[in-house]
């Protein structure tokens, strides 16, 4: 289940040492779920960005990962809503326990936000 309670800017995120240190915008709930089972899990440790619809319209989350277990850390605002609804309707994107990928735009958006390069 995830916490929304927890709510957080991409500036602060910048400002966070481990979290850039450990940012992951390569993994996607499929990749996370596949390779946790499989026999390297920690290919998956860092911070990973999905969507969640499990409580409403699209929300931009925040995962930590590490030896093998996960916990949303939070709802990162400031993503456009247009960006977050099409993201999830892109064609054959699918939802792996609820939780759908980032879109190519929103990656952009993130790494805008982040000050990393493309």
């Amino acid at each position: 289940m995830t916490n929304k309670a927890h709510n957080m800017s991409l500036s602060a995120l910048r400002d966070d040492v481990e979290f850039m240190r450990h940012v992951r915008l390569d993994l996607t709930p499929e990749s996370l779920f596949i390779t946790r089972f499989g026999a390297n899990p920690e290919e998956t440790d860092g911070f990973m960005f999905y969507l969640d619809l499990m409580d409403g319209p699209p929300s931009l989350m925040l995962m930590k990962t590490f030896n093998a277990t996960s916990m949303t850390v939070g709802e990162v605002q400031g993503c456009p809503d247009e960006m977050l609804f099409g993201a999830t309707r892109v064609e054959g994107v699918k939802d792996v326990s609820g939780m759908y990928p980032v879109s190519r735009d929103i990656t952009d958006w993130i790494r805008a936000g982040l000050g990393l390069s493309p």
